[in-house]
Protein backbone atom coordinates (compact mmCIF):
# COMPACT_ATOMS: atom_id res chain seq x y z
CA UNK A 1 0.00 0.00 0.00
CA UNK A 2 2.86 2.38 0.72
CA UNK A 3 4.28 1.89 -2.76
CA UNK A 4 0.90 2.50 -4.37
CA UNK A 5 0.42 5.64 -2.28
CA UNK A 6 3.90 6.96 -3.17
CA UNK A 7 3.31 6.25 -6.86
CA UNK A 8 0.00 8.10 -6.68
CA UNK A 9 1.81 11.08 -5.16
CA UNK A 10 4.32 10.95 -8.03
CA UNK A 11 1.47 10.87 -10.53
CA UNK A 12 -0.24 13.85 -8.91
CA UNK A 13 2.98 15.86 -9.10
CA UNK A 14 3.48 14.72 -12.70
CA UNK A 15 0.00 15.97 -13.61
CA UNK A 16 0.71 19.37 -12.05
CA UNK A 17 4.08 19.68 -13.81
CA UNK A 18 2.64 18.41 -17.10
CA UNK A 19 -0.10 21.04 -16.89
CA UNK A 20 2.50 23.73 -16.13
CA UNK A 21 5.14 22.77 -18.74
CA UNK A 22 3.30 20.68 -21.34
CA UNK A 23 4.73 17.70 -23.19
CA UNK A 24 7.04 19.64 -25.50
CA UNK A 25 9.95 19.83 -23.06
CA UNK A 26 10.10 16.02 -22.97
CA UNK A 27 9.51 15.64 -26.71
CA UNK A 28 12.41 17.96 -27.50
CA UNK A 29 15.11 15.66 -26.09
CA UNK A 30 13.29 12.37 -25.48
CA UNK A 31 14.77 9.64 -23.30
CA UNK A 32 18.16 11.35 -23.16
CA UNK A 33 16.61 14.52 -21.79
CA UNK A 34 14.73 12.53 -19.15
CA UNK A 35 17.97 10.88 -18.11
CA UNK A 36 19.72 14.24 -17.77
CA UNK A 37 16.86 15.71 -15.74
CA UNK A 38 16.69 12.65 -13.49
CA UNK A 39 20.45 12.99 -13.00
CA UNK A 40 19.96 16.61 -11.92
CA UNK A 41 17.45 15.48 -9.31
CA UNK A 42 19.87 12.81 -8.08
CA UNK A 43 22.66 15.39 -7.81
CA UNK A 44 20.46 17.58 -5.62
CA UNK A 45 19.59 14.64 -3.39
CA UNK A 46 23.24 13.53 -3.16
CA UNK A 47 24.20 16.96 -1.88
CA UNK A 48 21.58 16.73 0.85
CA UNK A 49 22.22 13.15 1.91
CA UNK A 50 25.98 12.85 1.40
CA UNK A 51 27.26 16.39 1.83
CA UNK A 52 24.79 17.71 4.37
CA UNK A 53 23.82 20.60 2.13
CA UNK A 54 20.74 22.59 2.95
CA UNK A 55 17.99 22.23 0.42
CA UNK A 56 16.82 24.94 -1.93
CA UNK A 57 13.45 26.47 -1.08
CA UNK A 58 12.13 26.25 -4.65
CA UNK A 59 11.67 22.48 -4.46
CA UNK A 60 11.24 20.09 -1.56
CA UNK A 61 13.31 16.95 -1.05
CA UNK A 62 10.17 14.90 -1.59
CA UNK A 63 9.46 16.66 -4.87
CA UNK A 64 12.96 15.80 -6.08
CA UNK A 65 12.35 12.12 -5.30
CA UNK A 66 8.98 12.23 -7.06
CA UNK A 67 10.35 14.10 -10.07
CA UNK A 68 13.11 11.52 -10.38
CA UNK A 69 10.55 8.72 -10.52
CA UNK A 70 8.53 10.64 -13.08
CA UNK A 71 11.53 11.34 -15.32
CA UNK A 72 12.42 7.66 -15.35
CA UNK A 73 8.84 6.74 -16.27
CA UNK A 74 8.71 9.36 -19.03
CA UNK A 75 12.10 8.13 -20.26
CA UNK A 76 10.74 4.60 -20.42
CA UNK A 77 7.75 5.82 -22.43
CA UNK A 78 10.09 7.69 -24.78
CA UNK A 79 12.29 4.60 -25.12
CA UNK A 80 9.22 2.57 -26.10
CA UNK A 81 8.27 5.18 -28.71
CA UNK A 82 5.14 6.23 -26.88
CA UNK A 83 5.81 9.92 -26.19
CA UNK A 84 4.25 12.18 -28.85
CA UNK A 85 6.65 13.91 -31.25
CA UNK A 86 9.81 12.18 -30.01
Amino acid sequence: KRVAHALLECFELWKARHHKYGRGNIAEFGAQGCLVRASDKMARLRKVYFQGASYTPDESIEDSWKDGVNYFVMGLICHRGGWPNV
